[in-house]
């Protein structure tokens, strides 16, 4: 597999979830990961101090990081940020010593070698972004 979509829109039937397909649709080797059909805590227990064991799931959902070189993410902005399902997503998976090396000055990066796209909707009027800094382009 060469190309991994992943839909953070917890709704099914949302705009983020067609543009998913149809960005899928057109790049034959690529796979749709659906944030909202993982089965897992989106909640980080423990923050970094103790390990928390990732469910079959987000192991799987791991696995299709690594084996990708591209990585395209669909997701709207809600409230100048990423549905909480996907953040929650993030906050479980991109680990330190998995994701990336906090050991020195830098974190260094450990997912090298991929290119990534980001697809985001926002439906917030004009004049709301630039009163707020404009999060999606941000």
């Amino acid at each position: 597999m060469h190309t991994l979509v992943i839909d953070g829109h917890p709704n099914p039937n949302s705009l983020c979830a067609a543009l998913a397909t149809r960005y899928a649709d057109a790049h034959g080797d690529a796979r749709i990961l659906a944030v909202r059909d993982l089965a897992f805590d989106q909640n980080l227990r423990f923050g970094y101090t103790k390990r928390q064991e990732l469910e079959p799931d987000l192991r799987e959902a791991w696995t299709a990081i690594q084996e990708a070189t591209r990585i395209v993410l669909v997701t709207p902005v809600w409230w100048g940020s990423v549905p909480s399902l996907l953040q929650g997503f993030f906050d479980r998976l991109l680990l330190p010593r998995m994701a990336y090396d906090a050991s020195g000055t830098f974190p260094k990066g450990l997912l090298k070698g991929r290119s990534a796209r980001i697809i985001m909707t926002a439906d917030s009027p004009g004049t709301y972004l630039r009163l707020t800094g404009n999060t999606p382009v941000r």
